[in-house]
This record gives structure tokens, sequence and C-alpha cells, in this order.
């Protein structure tokens, strides 16, 4: 779903990711497919500076094709985005592990992926005193720093350009005053993400609010066939909202890993 996407927003233009390439083992009987940047002055991040996403319909065929050369830059940190918790992350995991025995973020989130579509979800009321608006390139700051992964080499570079209103990506946000208090973003892959509430203003719904209102214009504007997004393990609240506005929990979980090149660890480490 994640790279049906992401190719159906390069074909039609509507949020197409600048920079990023798709290579196939095979053509046209291909086995694997492997999004990642093409290394042109036009490349912008998404969420770090090599970020690889993966389509395979076998484990063997994704096996070969990344000991293939020049298929992934094994000479930089390369983050492995969403893969799905099969056989595919296994391949990638021990990949990884071959290059270096040290891996970078390998802690299971195992994520959960919702669906959300208009005619099966709710909204409920805007509490009063509240409005309903969008983020722009001012808040990128704010974003990275209530986020847990924005330290990330690159995140401000891919907040930049979600956030630019001229690039087309939705988001939805809540304001008290001129304050954001709650937000939710469409991002590189299709999905939504980097959804925070202010501490001091959950318990209002306004999560609730602000993913009915980006999945009415992703739905409406990009013509996306259905809205996802990820639940990591342990966020009850988040859970909690998906399954009660009337989002849909898929049958798999999906993880993210990082692997760097041992010689970056022997650099940092002396």
């Amino acid at each position: 779903m994640m790279m049906e996407q992401m190719i159906s927003n390069t074909l039609s233009e509507r949020c197409a990711w600048p920079g990023i390439e798709y290579v196939v083992d095979n053509f046209p009987g291909w086995s694997v497919c492997i999004c990642r940047p093409d290394g042109s002055p036009a490349s912008v991040s998404r969420c770090t500076d090599y970020t690889v996403s993966v389509f395979s319909k076998t484990p063997e065929a994704l096996e070969r094709f990344l000991d293939a050369p020049g298929v992934v830059r094994w000479d930089r940190p390369v983050d492995f985005f969403a893969m799905q918790k099969t056989d595919e992350y296994d391949v990638i995991r021990r990949k990884c592990l071959a290059i270096n025995p040290v891996l970078q973020y390998d802690k299971p989130a195992n994520s959960d992926v919702y669906i959300l579509e208009l005619d099966k979800i709710s909204t409920i009321p805007l509490p009063a005193g509240l409005r309903l608006g969008e983020l722009g390139p001012q808040h990128e700051q704010y974003v990275r720093t209530k986020w847990p992964w924005g330290f990330k080499t690159g995140v401000k570079q891919f907040l930049e350009y979600v956030l630019e209103p001229s690039n087309g990506f939705p988001n939805s946000a809540i304001f008290d005053g001129d304050r954001p208090v709650a937000h939710i973003l469409y991002t590189a892959d299709g999905s939504i993400g980097l959804g925070l509430v202010d501490p001091d203003y959950r318990g209002k719904g306004l999560y609730q609010i602000v993913l009915y209102d980006i999945t009415k214009k992703i739905l409406n504007v990009i013509r996306q066939r259905v809205v996802y997004g990820y639940v990591f393990a342990g966020n009850v609240a988040s859970a909690r909202c998906f399954e009660r506005m009337g989002g849909t929990k898929l049958p798999f979980l999906v993880d993210w890993l990082t692997s760097s090149p041992a010689v970056i660890h022997s650099e940092q480490g002396q």
C-alpha cells in the first residue's frame, strides 16, 4: 500500500516527492521494487538523508536484489522505512547486520497500520474558543522539537518541504489563538503522521478532529483511495482514537531500521 501510494503520487504529480527513483530487479516481470534517493540536486530528505522503501513479492528475490551492486548505498547510513514485519524485514535486518553488527534504532516499534475511509469515520464539534487551520513554514521548528525523531539529520529539510503550502501537502491543526495545540501532517509516503496534541488540551477529542479534517482533504483533493497512518506500539491513546472514529486496523505490523557502515561507528568511537 505504501509503495503503491508513492508511485501514484509520482505519476499524478500530486504530492510527488522530489528527487526519488524506483528501481526493480527485472522488467517487466519484476519481484522487487525499491524507492531510494536519486542523488540529484532536487532530492529532498524523506526524514533522513538516505531513506529507502521496499516492496518485494518473495524474500529470496529481495535478498538477491539487495546483494546486487549499486542497489543500495551501503557506504552511508540507510533508513529502511515502514517495512512490513514479514520475511521482508528479516532479510533486510540480516543484510544490515552483515555489513555492521551494530544497528542504530534496532528497537522493534511494531507499529499498527490504520486506514481511514471518509464514509466510515466520524468527527466531533470543535470546542469553543479553538479554531481549525493549517500549519505553515513558520511552524517547522515547533513540529521538529515536539517530534521524538526530530533530531535525525534531514528532518528539518523534510518539514520545510511538507509545510510549504505551494508544495501541496495538506495538514490539519487546531489553534488556541495563534498557538497550535494539535496537528497532523501528510507525509512523503502518502501516510499521515507526526501527530500531536498538547498535553494541556488532551481529553477534548482534538486528535479525532484533525484526523477527520486531514482525511477529508486527502481524499477530496489528492484523490487518494484511502488514508493510512502508523500507530506505534504502546500508543494506546492514538489507537483508541483511530478505532473510536471508525478506522480499520490492517492485519500486519510495520517497523523501521537504520543501518550505518562500520567505518562511521569506528570514527565516532575515536
